[in-house]
């Protein structure tokens, strides 16, 4: 039986032979990874030597090696077999043989990773891995084992990347997160959007996963608007965004206002002045009393900091759009800054302001408004925004920190 230390030899062997054709390997890689099926003639036809091919060959190898070790069996085994005995043929009338044997040797060698990782990607949860406040985590640790994305995402300053393995049907599930309790009481807490749609998302795409994190609190009441959760390709061009609920300050009762909305606008405050939130994805960036929250970030633009942030009173900043990172924005209560704690949440959530009254807006694909320096009042939930198909939202609907979940259909 051949064993792995065997297999790397045949792949150092294989990288052997590739002095010639190397500037050819980019074109003939694309065209037969994405079409396995392409017409033989087409590829004949581009005068690629067979050396090209045995590049491929390597190269598919070292990826089912690496991701589905369980696919070396005895049909790679006769692949490969196959492909050794053409290889040695030295006659140049030969060449033309060797080119269609190791055509067809890549062909089988792609569907079997292809069939891997259909069978090995299907159902995948991102979460905040354990991270809590207006930064996002710094390390993915454990939280993926044992699940389809296991080593497979990687961090950049809190965003999780991940690279689409397999073409085909995806439904996303993203959820915002929950603004912050107002003093230790939860149950009339603002909650987020959660969002849902299908998308056809092709392989090698790589996927910007920002998870949004709840809001914080301290002991005078108001808190920090919830992060929203963004999905976006490598360019920040947005799939899915749900917005996170808006912060609190001595709220009566629960108010629809000050969750998260699949609608794509941020909500308006509640209670005072009750500004609007941000639109098209901007930021929150009303007008305030002075001493109001932060509004929420938007995928494009911060919210707006409250009037007296940067001087000597309270106030909150307003939580940073996604494309500049998503931090929430920060409480200030002057001068103690040992209660400087009712932040918003990762993903844009606005800070509150620090002493009571003007909660944070919630972040989002548009920001919710800023809260108001008055009792019973809340800041805005954040918008949502949903480029899929078979499109679903609902208002206020998670309690917790965000979350993404990406299944394969197909």
């Amino acid at each position: 039986m051949y064993s792995k230390m065997y297999l790397l030899v045949i792949v150092a062997l294989l990288f052997s032979c590739l002095e010639n054709g190397a500037s050819q390997t980019t074109t003939v890689a694309s065209r037969l990874a994405k079409d396995p099926n392409k017409d033989l003639e087409d590829v004949l036809a581009s005068k690629v030597h067979h050396r090209v091919v045995s590049q491929y060959i390597a190269k598919f190898t070292q990826a089912l090696v690496k991701y589905c070790p369980e696919s070396v069996n005895y049909h790679w085994w006769d692949v490969m077999a196959m492909w050794r005995r053409m290889s040695k043929r030295d006659a140049p009338s030969s060449d033309q043989l060797m080119l269609e044997s190791g055509v067809s040797a890549l062909r089988e060698l792609v569907s079997i990773y292809e069939n891997c990782t259909v069978k090995g990607f299907r159902n995948m949860t991102f979460t905040n891995l354990g991270a809590t406040g207006r930064l996002g985590p710094t390390s993915v640790g454990k939280h993926y084992d044992g699940q389809d994305h296991q080593g497979k995402v990687t961090l950049v300053n809190g965003t999780q990347l991940f690279t689409i393995p397999v073409s085909g049907l995806y439904r996303i599930h993203a959820a915002g997160a929950a603004g912050g309790c107002d003093n230790g009481r939860c149950h009339d807490r603002s909650h987020g959007a959660v969002v849902a749609g299908t998308f056809n998302l092709k392989s090698g795409r790589q996927l910007k996963i920002l998870v949004g994190q709840m809001g914080g609190q301290h002991r005078y009441q108001s808190s920090g608007g919830g992060g929203g959760t963004f999905v976006t390709y490598a360019d920040n061009d947005p799939l899915i965004v749900a917005g996170g609920g808006g912060g609190i300050e001595k709220l009566n009762q629960g108010q629809a206002v000050c969750s998260g909305t699949a609608r794509n606008d941020g909500n308006r405050g509640f209670g005072g002045q009750a500004w609007p939130g941000g639109r098209n994805g901007q930021g929150a960036s009303t007008a305030d009393s002075g001493n109001s929250g932060g509004g929420g970030g938007g995928l494009l633009t911060d919210g707006r900091s409250s009037a007296k942030y940067g001087g000597s009173g309270n106030g909150g900043e307003g939580g940073k759009a996604f494309v500049n990172g998503g931090a929430g924005g920060r409480t200030k209560f002057w001068p103690d800054p040992q209660y400087n704690t009712a932040n918003g949440g990762f993903g844009g959530g606005g800070g509150a302001y620090g002493n009571g009254g003007g909660a944070g807006g919630g972040g989002g694909y548009s920001g919710g408004a800023s809260g108001d320096n008055v009792s019973n009042s809340c800041g805005g939930g954040g918008g949502s925004y949903n480029a899929g198909t078979d499109q679903t939202g609902n208002d206020g609907e998670n309690e917790g920190h965000g979350y993404v979940v990406l299944t394969r259909l197909e």
